[in-house]
């Protein structure tokens, strides 16, 4: 029907594949995607991991224990307030 079809279907699964992967590289490292301050978690998690890689012989125990897995963690998002 279009002559551009060859050119869209590329795109669309160019474009899941890029939701797909920023999904789970939120979920993995631990960020909930509708926290605001996931940003700034992701960044304090990166900077306790670099100190505890840097500062002595860390092994895999002491940074499963530092970081606490992203599944245990919970995406808490408040209702609003209705004006009652």
């Amino acid at each position: 029907m279009f002559k551009s079809t060859k050119l869209v279907v590329p795109l669309m699964t160019a474009l899941a594949v890029l939701i797909g992967t920023a999904s789970a590289a939120y979920y993995f490292l631990g960020v909930c995607p509708l926290n605001t301050a996931g940003i700034a978690q992701l960044n304090d998690n990166i900077t306790r991991m670099k100190n505890l890689l840097t500062s002595s012989q860390a092994d895999n125990a002491q940074l499963t224990s530092t970081l606490s897995p992203p599944h245990k963690r919970h995406c808490h998002i408040t209702p609003r307030q209705s004006p009652n």
